[in-house]
């Protein structure tokens, strides 16, 4: 799973969509973010740049491709 802060989340979709109500609507057809969290065998979180996204995805790739 990954995760973004709220506020920072709002903002990336405010610089794709104009309306901030559209973002409400999807959030609210989304099961929370913590129970999406209790559900997933990885956590990534978002909140910094593509680079370090990048950066945690090899490191869980990795852990995956070593437990086979």
């Amino acid at each position: 799973t990954v995760l973004t802060d709220e506020t920072l989340a709002k903002k990336r979709f405010s610089l794709k969509q104009k309306e901030t109500e559209d973002y409400e609507q999807r959030m609210q057809r989304q099961l929370p973010p913590s129970r999406k969290a209790a559900r997933s065998d990885f956590i990534i979180m978002n909140n910094g740049s593509l680079q370090q996204l990048k950066e945690e995805v090899s490191k869980i790739n990795t852990i995956i491709m070593k437990k086979r």
